[in-house]
């Protein structure tokens, strides 16, 4: 297989991709009023072209090359990302399918990473945050015969199966496994016309717009990354305290609020929460607490929540380190009232304070202009 090999590094890019053709589409991707991806892309054949301004954390300038099998699936595939400006690559993925097997190198810096995995026929790349692959699954379920279709995508080295249903003739809906459900607005020719993400852990809303001049923005945008510097979407944070002569910590995701609307909207009431962003929230005390009369034994543990607009149910759960996705509820040790306040001014970051307080101390929730407290005392 060494031909396999040196046909990977061969490189399918030849520069930006060309000018609006009639089976070509260009994206706007937000959070909120933060513009996170803004991509354009060119079909012709059974070829792909594509580029996007990917803003997260950085501002990276994407280039893909696609070509396509019999059954509409990868036969090719190739994904560099280059510092705006400049254009020097930081990394490379190639991929090249025969037969039911791929064979994948991933180039950044010194080392090259090779994997080998089985892929079906009609897979395509899953891009995260990046949408322009979702166009070419629009366009192959408008040319199916049914109304639910499963379409193979790649994630990583993996191919994880979504379900793609035609709700009517302009909506049809994506379901990943486990961000959950995108409603997508399609026209006449099944082209994305806009694309909510509400309904997933991403929240996203993308919206097709007019041709975009990104060589153009990539340099305004790396400008401004250079004099303030992104953050994470929703980076790690920490609160630790001393209540009573017991250690506290949380550890927990800071989504950010980006001039939304949160409870009742980002976050649903009456539904489950990871009660932050990404990883589950990480609980650990070094003493035994006690809260709403139930006694918790010092260690650590994971919270999730349910958000009401009165009052909030906390859960504590004994697994540890699970992705905030991945309740299990019969490692729950106990479900507990927060009660549920105003606060005076925005929160524009999720935060979890640990405070002492004239008896025992308090867990407290902060958000938008919500805070939820749960009161607990030390034994």
């Amino acid at each position: 297989m060494h031909w396999m090999r040196a046909l990977l590094t061969i490189s399918l890019l030849a520069g930006p991709v060309a000018a609006q053709t009639p089976d070509s589409g260009a994206f706007i991707v937000r959070l909120g009023n933060d513009t996170l991806v803004l991509e354009r892309y060119v079909r012709t054949g059974d070829r792909v072209r594509a580029e996007a301004l990917v803003r997260s954390p950085a501002t990276v300038l994407r280039r893909y090359e696609l070509r396509l099998n019999q059954q509409g699936g990868i036969r090719r595939f190739e994904a560099v990302d280059l510092t705006p400006g400049n254009h020097t690559i930081t990394r490379r993925e190639q991929l090249i399918v025969v037969g039911d097997t791929a064979v994948q190198l991933v180039s950044q810096g010194d080392s090259t990473v090779e994997r080998r995995f089985a892929l079906p026929a009609d897979a395509l790349p899953f891009l995260n945050l990046v949408q322009w692959p979702n166009d070419l699954v629009a366009k192959r379920v408008g040319r199916a015969l049914a109304d639910s279709v499963v379409i193979p995508y790649l994630t990583g080295g993996n191919t994880t199966r979504f379900v793609v249903k035609r709700i009517s003739a302009d909506t049809l809906t994506i379901r990943h496994p486990l961000r959950g459900v995108t409603r997508v607005h399609v026209d006449g020719a099944n082209r994305i016309q806009h694309m909510d993400q509400s309904a997933t852990t991403l929240k996203l809303a993308v919206e097709r717009t007019p041709w975009l001049p990104l060589d153009e923005l990539a340099r305004s945008f790396a400008a401004r990354d250079a004099a303030q510097p992104r953050r994470e979407l929703s980076p790690r944070g920490e609160t630790e305290s001393v209540v009573d002569g017991a250690h506290i910590v949380v550890d927990y995701g800071r989504p950010m609020k980006r001039g939304r609307a949160i409870f009742g909207k980002v976050v649903p009431f009456g539904q489950l929460w990871r009660t932050g962003a990404n990883t589950a929230t990480q609980f650990r005390t070094d003493r035994d607490l006690v809260i709403a009369g139930r006694t918790l034994p010092a260690g650590q543990y994971s919270i999730f929540s349910i958000p009401q607009a009165r009052e909030w149910t906390i859960i504590i759960n004994r697994e540890t380190n699970q992705a905030g996705t991945a309740h299990k509820g019969e490692h729950d040790v106990m479900r507990v009232p927060a009660r549920v306040g105003s606060l005076a001014q925005v929160v524009e970051q999720f935060t979890i304070l640990v405070t002492d307080e004239a008896r025992g101390g308090a867990l407290r929730f902060r958000w938008d202009t919500t805070e939820a407290v749960l009161p607990f005392t030390v034994r």
